[in-house]
């Protein structure tokens, strides 16, 4: 028996994939931080799987980790708050626009300001379909129910 869809929980489903998508982008826009200016943490398997050496390999790794992680906890967090689903998704949008902005400041100064409108469409874009995925598979029971 598939669920009946109802437009409460398509706005839920929503909310929450945006949700990860924003928070999958900020943190692995954190993630490639370290990685990047910290080769060193990486081991050598890393890579080999990226095909590339030092800082490239590991800043790409430790930005998927932080993706798949910000996905997680936002998704969690985004639960956790009893605002209604249009709250949520504006303090989403606030957040993805506001955190990037605020990093590269205090990062690496004023003048590169005009590096974050790309860097955040890239994240956005690596953090879809993990959304996507991740979510359907916190809500896997209700696609789903027991007959």
């Amino acid at each position: 028996m598939i669920m009946k869809i109802t437009k409460a929980k398509i706005s839920k489903y929503f909310t929450e994939t945006f949700a990860g998508v924003v928070g999958g982008s900020i943190f692995g826009m954190l993630g490639l931080i370290p990685g990047m200016n910290y080769p060193s943490i990486c081991p050598k398997i890393i890579d080999t799987i990226f095909g590339t050496q030092g800082y490239e390999s590991c800043g790409s790794f430790t930005a998927l980790i932080g993706i798949l992680i910000g996905i997680i906890i936002t998704i969690f967090a985004i639960r956790k708050l009893k605002q209604s689903n249009k709250v949520k998704n504006i303090i989403s949008i606030v957040l993805l626009i506001v955190i990037p902005y605020l990093l590269v400041i205090i990062g690496m100064g004023i003048e590169d300001i005009l590096v974050v409108p790309p860097v955040i469409l890239i994240f956005v874009l690596l953090s879809i379909i993990p959304s996507l995925i991740i979510t359907f598979l916190m809500n896997w029971k209700t696609f789903f129910p027991k007959k």
